[in-house]
């Protein structure tokens, strides 16, 4: 996880941006400014190199800058390791920025539709094989113009990936058994009319999306600026196969139980920073 805050970076959490590895794809999940800065942060130069000179492609949920401002920066240090025009997957209404941005930058681009994809199965067929994955599931997001959530098949796994939405059943089934879900929890659940006003999911409603979906795992993201040092846990339920994400954090088949399991640790770990975010909550310290 390169960034697990939403609108803007700020001193402990960087903004959208989650990479992807397994044998048979290498790919990137939005990516907002610093996203490549941060991959360098935890991998060194050459790791971060390593990573980017094999990409098979940027996903970009969004035309939100907090999910697509580092994707120049990606786009370039990839043509300059390949000499290949990167593949970005995006929606259609990001194409003239991007291609602008990119002549600008000298970073040419591959771009693809998100909506053609979803609307267009033989496409989808044709684009899917050359991204280095067997299948993609799409379902409009329900937050901007021309937004996405995703589902991605490789091999034997299956991620699903909300970006920013409210609670969506197309996602939903998109997502369907998957085993892992990464899914936007901008709220805490008692700021549910705020979150819908901004179109944007509490902790209990992607917890339930998970539970509706039957992800194996659910990994909550994109927490609002009001949660810096600890995630929105005050108050919440959070089901044995649900984890909190945070920069740098590193998931795998072995370990995701063990992320999973600290959730419940986190306000003895940090007990300060757990009263200050009982403050924030309204929520009084019990005696």
């Amino acid at each position: 996880y390169a960034g697990t805050t939403s609108t803007y970076s700020s001193t402990y959490r960087n903004v959208s941006g989650i990479l992807l590895e397994s044998p048979e794809c290498t790919a990137i999940l939005d990516a907002g400014e610093m996203t490549l800065g941060q991959l360098i942060r935890v991998r060194g130069m050459e790791g971060a190199r390593e990573v980017i000179g094999k990409l098979n492609f940027l996903y970009l949920s969004h035309i939100h800058f907090d999910h697509c401002g580092g994707a120049m920066s990606i786009a370039r240090l990839y043509h300059e390791l390949t000499g290949e025009p990167l593949t970005i997957v995006c929606p259609g209404r990001m194409f003239i920025w991007l291609r602008d941005t990119a002549e600008t930058v000298g970073a040419p681009v591959n771009l693809i539709s998100l909506g053609e994809l979803h609307a267009d199965p033989e496409i989808r067929k044709e684009r899917v094989g050359k991204l280095g994955i067997s299948g993609i599931y799409l379902a409009p997001a329900m937050h901007t113009r021309d937004s996405w959530c995703v589902a991605l098949e490789a091999g034997d796994w299956k991620v699903a990936y909300s970006g920013d939405t409210l609670p969506n059943a197309e996602f939903v089934a998109a997502g369907k058994d998957c085993d892992v879900l990464i899914h936007e929890a901008t709220h805490q659940s008692s700021l549910a009319d705020q979150s819908a006003a901004k179109k944007h999911t509490t902790v209990s409603q992607a917890v339930e999306v998970g539970r509706q979906m039957g992800a194996s795992y659910t990994i909550l993201t994109h927490f609002s600026l009001r949660y810096q040092k600890l995630p929105p846990i005050v108050g919440e339920i959070f089901p044995e196969n649900v984890a909190l994400a945070h920069d740098f954090m590193y998931v795998t088949e072995g370990n995701i139980k063990t992320w999973c399991g600290a959730t419940s640790f986190l306000p003895s770990l940090f007990p300060e920073q757990y009263k200050d975010l009982m403050k924030q909550s309204g929520v009084k310290e019990s005696l």
